[in-house]
Parts: structure tokens; sequence; C-alpha cells
């Protein structure tokens, strides 16, 4: 993930904001206050955020959110075939899976919220909606035709020489084509239901998300 914008002489700015010490350096070179970038892509919410401290500019983040129970499954099968973590992951089947250390829990709220680890509960969920409210201009995967369409709309985005409907439309073909592919899992399932148990939270966080979107499309005018 990289923070770039294309400059008058066709230069780009390039810094990885998808790791603390990318950040760091984003720090440095001032990209909150200068309007080098105009689209920043990383996971660590509350510190990229610090970039806009002691700054007029303010960002404005914006989410294509997933299911978390779909997203759990994903992700297991994602760095399966990466093997990223070495045999003892790569061996794993899912069932095996959702009873390890490696299973996560409430991704979307600790991820909001800036807390890795210690139990999740009311508090934080209320939190995590409150940011999500105050914050972030949120997308669907499940609609993702209408969430694209939103962000190039709200943020004034334009693709030069194509029209932006096109565009979307054949960058979600081309997902669709390239997504990672995987046994399909059935919400009646043991796996499913106890990837529920542990998402308990992040569940209650999607349904407001959902609610979030259909408020959000005031913001906006359809393309």
């Amino acid at each position: 993930m990289v923070v770039e914008r294309q400059r008058p002489l066709g230069k780009f700015v390039n810094v990885d904001v998808s790791t603390l010490p990318g950040i760091e350096r984003a720090k440095t070179l001032g990209l909150g206050s200068n309007q080098l970038a105009q689209v920043m892509a990383s996971s660590h919410f509350q510190e990229i955020s610090s970039l806009y401290q002691n700054t007029p500019l303010k960002g404005r983040w914006f989410s294509l959110m997933r299911h978390p129970v779909d997203r759990a499954i994903s992700l297991f099968y994602f760095l399966k075939g990466l093997q990223a973590w070495g045999p003892e992951y790569t061996n794993l089947s899912l069932e095996d899976y959702v009873q390890s250390s490696f299973v996560e829990s409430n991704w979307m709220i600790r991820y909001l919220i800036g807390k890795k680890s210690g139990d999740v509960g009311l508090e934080e969920l209320e939190m995590a909606k409150e940011i999500l409210r105050t914050k972030v201009l949120i997308g669907l995967l499940e609609d993702v035709d209408t969430s694209l369409n939103r962000f190039l709309q709200y943020f004034g985005w334009k693709i030069a020489g194509e029209d932006e409907r096109q565009c979307v439309s054949r960058l979600v073909q081309e997902k669709k084509v390239g997504q990672n592919i995987h046994e399909v899992v059935s919400e009646q399932s043991d796996v499913w239901q106890a990837l529920m148990r542990i998402n308990n939270w992040d569940l209650k966080l999607y349904d407001y998300a959902r609610l979030l979107f259909q408020e959000q499309q005031s913001l906006v005018n359809p393309i």
C-alpha cells in the first residue's frame, strides 16, 4: 500500500504507509500538511491519523468493508496460499484454524480503536461506531459498484480519458477474475458459527456500517 499523487511533471511521491516505519518517514516529509498526497492506504488507523495533527488540513477515511466472517475465511486461504507463516500454518485446515491462536477476533474494532490485545465489548464497540460515524465514508464489498462510484463522486476524482462508471465496472470485473478462490463455507456450518462467536462485536459493527452506508447516500448524488 503506497501513497502517491501525480504531480505536474509526471513525478510521484512514493511513501509506504502500510508500515509503521513508513508512517514515521511520512511525518518527516510533512505528508499530512504539504498536500503531496491525495490518497493514503494503510491498516494503521491510529498512527496514520497523527499525520494530520497540528495542521489545518484534515483527512477523510474511506473504507470498503466486508462481512467479518467472509473476511476471516478469505484471509485464512490467502495467507495459506502465500505460505506466509510457515508450515505450522500452511498445514492447518480451516476447522483447525478456527481453534488455533492464529485466528483473529473482532479485528475491525481493534483496528479502529488501536486495541491489539485484551477483551472487546460494548465500550469498544461504541468507540468504533463513533469513529465510523464521524470520520469514515463507508463502502461495502457486497455493493462494490455503488461504493466505488460514491468514492469517486464524494472526492471529486476524475479518471483521465475514461468514463468513471465504465472504469469502475471494468475494475470490479477484473477483481472478480483475480479474486482469491476457495471453497464456499455454508453459513450453517460449525466453522461459520464459530467465527460468528469469535467476531460477535465486529458483526454488530458491520450491521452499523450498513446503516451508515444507507444514510451516507445523502452525501452524494447518483452518478
